[in-house]
């Protein structure tokens, strides 16, 4: 935790813009944006403050991860 983060867009899940870290070792990384308004962001710089795992129930709110396989939603203090 502490470190900053570029997440990108990918799309649109449960009418919310979805943001995915860019990184090459750390995958199903996503921006935690449940208590953010990042819908106008073209891409987001953040220091993470908290990260929570999730094993994936296979659901459509879930980023399209399969089912039993884990991901991460990451809060972040954003810096842009």
């Amino acid at each position: 935790m502490d470190d900053t983060a570029l997440f990108m867009p990918i799309g649109v899940v449960n009418s919310k813009k979805t943001f995915l870290a860019f990184n090459s070792h750390c995958p199903n990384r996503y921006l935690n944006t449940s208590e953010l308004d990042c819908s106008k962001k073209d891409f987001v710089i953040g220091k993470i403050v908290m990260e929570e795992e999730i094993v994936s129930k296979g659901g459509k709110e879930e980023f399209g991860v399969p089912k039993d396989k884990p991901y991460w939603l990451l809060t972040c203090e954003i810096l842009n």
